[in-house]
């Protein structure tokens, strides 16, 4: 049999074959493209979209937190290096009726201990100090007793136990005109610690202040212009400094208080120098964010110490940041205030988110706006700021929300009636209103969106609270008896012969805050009064130690059997001082 051969057309079909696979492989490659560019206009679109979407709820976040607040400032809002949202709000100057813009410069108060933190790590990082070296190595001229208990670290993490001396007596006076560091840190340098160092967290600015001190002793140079040359010139930040005429300068805005009267008026002037290497910086929001860009990058501190920095030291607080973790999101941040501005810088490492929120309305929530924004951001559960109608509820009612709830093993909240209004009283801070909502849940009078939830076990018995806002709670728990006697005083009430009484009665001379506490005895009690307060009840918790009903003041008397009473210690604000019986 013969071969066959080939078809003529062999070659050509061959071609054709080899022609067609191509033309399907083009074919392929631009249905590929096609797909590529209309994945990419779909994901465009979605993340335009988004973003739409995200700038609509920001928007009319803000414009609430204008109408609710009064919020006037700036905010800025970032992730990674793309800038979500920058604007400006309300006024900078009332007077001149300036607008608000996004470059003026505003009082940052505490975020200056972010600051501060980054150039004693630089130091540390430059073998020029010892973390562990306690600080009489750095300040020669600090009580010895005192420096060498402490160490570098025990300031940083204000675990040092020194009083504050922003609540010292006398001292917002004194603020108002320039003061020289060592007269700052004469305010604090003898008083007794509050605690050993390292026991327990205290916030406590005078921290600071010795940490600006030491790195002036060990650079030579003032601790403004260290700031200045290695923090803000490699992080590009033009507009933070100590400015010691802010108050006259165009670039500033103005601060503003709010009278009893629901006014506007100018917040008294403030010295820089007396917040120092705690409190004295300004700045604004594009600087503030250049600072968490550098603080991405190894320009002002390398990787290893940014994260040593970011760790806690205390359960909330790590070197000059708190730090936290929200909904699954870590948070490294600070605030600030001082008369007329509030402050909130929050870092949210993790998602390469960036909020920041400077207000000239000192009573603005610069805290409470910047959590809400970044739940904007993340997509997390949040209120609009509203103004919300109280529901009526009678003062028996209300009686049962009484009590006091431990936060944990040294705070506490207290909620109690006063003129037939409910209020809830964090330890040492001023009572706040709060307004029923709904059965169970309230809300404070300053700001509505914090919200305080009272839960109950299976009897209908209040057992907890629960203060929330947006994404943010923390829980408090009911205790009655001994248990609250001790949260509450440091001890159990106990009873006192009226003899034992009345030979600690008499007046003394309180320094260094300079008032003279009366001590009388009424209807088998102690009583104690300052100035033109009320008389307070004294409870006595154990044989020298009494506790001031309705205060965190406590007294405590040297005792000397053979001789008569000539001394006590009164503590109160973290502060101890020392009270001198006046004959």
């Amino acid at each position: 049999m013969r071969k066959a051969r080939p078809h003529k057309s062999y070659h050509f079909q061959i071609s054709l074959y080899l022609s067609s696979i191509w033309n399907r492989v083009q074919s392929i490659k631009d249905n590929l493209v096609c797909i590529i560019v209309l994945y990419s206009i779909l994901l465009c679109s979605l993340g335009c979209s988004t973003s739409s979407k995200k700038q609509e709820e920001i928007n009319e976040y803000m414009k609430r937190a204008e109408n609710v607040w009064g919020f006037m400032g700036t905010v800025l809002i970032a992730q990674g290096d793309s800038v979500l949202f920058r604007h400006g709000y309300g006024f900078a100057n009332i007077a001149k009726k300036q607008p608000m813009t996004p470059e003026k410069k505003f009082l940052i108060g505490s975020i200056t201990k972010s600051f501060t933190a980054i150039a004693i790590m630089q130091l540390w990082e430059k073998g020029k100090l010892d973390m562990d070296k306690t600080i009489s190595e750095y300040l020669l001229e600090y009580p010895s007793d005192i420096a060498n208990k402490i160490t570098i670290h025990h300031l940083l993490s204000h675990q040092s136990g020194i009083p504050d001396f922003i609540s010292i007596p006398g001292f917002q006076e004194r603020a108002r005109e320039k003061i020289s560091t060592d007269e700052l840190i004469a305010y604090f340098e003898n008083l007794p610690l509050l605690f050993n160092p390292g026991e327990r967290y205290t916030y406590s600015s005078s921290n600071y202040i010795l940490l600006g001190k030491i790195i002036e002793n060990v650079t030579g140079q003032e601790w403004a212009e260290y700031v200045k040359l290695n923090i803000c010139e490699p992080a590009y930040m033009q507009n933070t400094g100590v400015y010691y005429d802010y108050d006259v300068r165009d670039d500033f805005a103005v601060g503003y208080n709010i009278t009893s009267d629901g006014d506007t008026s100018e917040a008294w002037i403030v010295h820089p120098s007396c917040g120092y290497a705690a409190g004295g910086l300004a700045s604004n929001i594009d600087d503030l964010y250049s600072l968490h860009k550098a603080l991405y990058g190894s320009d002002i501190l390398s990787q290893e110490l940014i994260d040593s920095m970011l760790t806690s030291q205390t359960p909330f607080y790590g070197y000059g940041w708190l730090i936290d973790e929200l909904a699954e999101h870590k948070l490294t941040a600070h605030g600030g205030g001082t008369p007329g501005f509030t402050s909130m810088f929050q870092r949210w490492i993790d998602d390469s988110v960036c909020v920041i929120v400077l207000s000239n309305n000192a009573i603005a929530p610069a805290h409470a706006i910047a959590t809400g924004l970044a739940a904007i951001i993340f997509e997390e559960e949040y209120e609009l700021p509203s103004i919300k109608e109280p529901m009526m509820i009678s003062v028996n009612d209300a009686k049962e929300y009484e009590g006091v709830y431990q936060i944990d093993s040294v705070d506490y909240r207290i909620i109690e009636i006063e003129a037939e209004q409910l209020f809830a009283k964090r330890k040492d801070n001023m009572p706040m209103m709060i307004w029923p909502e709904s059965k169970d849940k309230f809300y404070f009078d300053q700001d509505h969106m914090t919200t305080i939830t009272f839960h109950r076990n299976d009897s209908g018995k209040i057992i907890s609270h629960v203060i929330k806002q947006n994404f943010i709670s923390d829980t408090a728990w009911l205790v009655k008896g001994d248990d609250a006697q001790r949260l509450l005083y440091g001890g159990v009430v106990t009873s006192k012969s009226e003899d034992d009484l009345e030979r600690l009665t008499g007046k003394y001379k309180i320094t260094p805050a300079g008032f003279t506490l009366t001590i009388k005895f009424k209807d088998g009690d102690l009583y104690a009064k300052a100035f033109d307060s009320p008389d307070f009840k004294m409870l006595p918790v154990s044989d020298t130690m009494f506790a001031l009903e309705g205060l965190s003041a406590r007294i405590i008397y040297k005792l000397n059997p053979d001789k008569p009473v000539d001394s006590i210690r009164f503590y109160q604000d973290g502060q101890t001082m020392v009270g001198i019986r006046q004959k």
